[in-house]
């Protein structure tokens, strides 16, 4: 469920703006005078693969390379406070082909995406 949408403009041509859904958000901002994109992507829950959601995010944007760090956060792993993980990795994806069911990449969730197109 969707609870709250707002983006605003900034010139030249960049784009700030939050998704706020059940249990998540999706954050963005841009900067196409250094074709550059920040995404970042929260969710909670088990049944969630967020490596769908940046998959679809780094198509939609079109981008050529991504960085992307993958931030586990929360009450789990037997410790009884919290837990943090985090992993990070940068991909060349130019030689990667597009994800084919987009369909079901809407329906994903994930976690924090940048790409540079």
């Amino acid at each position: 469920q969707v609870w709250a949408i707002s983006f605003s403009r900034f010139p030249p041509n960049g784009v700030s703006g939050v998704v706020v859904i059940s249990e998540s958000h999706i954050s963005t901002h841009t900067w196409p005078e250094y074709r550059y994109g920040a995404l970042d992507i929260y969710t909670c829950g088990q049944d969630v693969d967020p490596e769908k959601a940046v998959i679809y995010a780094v198509d939609a944007f079109g981008a050529a390379t991504s960085h992307v760090t993958e931030i586990t956060r929360g009450i789990d792993e037997g410790d009884a406070i919290f837990f943090h993980s985090f992993v990070t990795w940068e991909e060349d994806l130019k030689k990667r082909k597009p994800a084919k069911d987009k369909k079901a990449k809407k329906k994903d969730k994930g976690r924090a995406q940048s790409g540079k197109k």
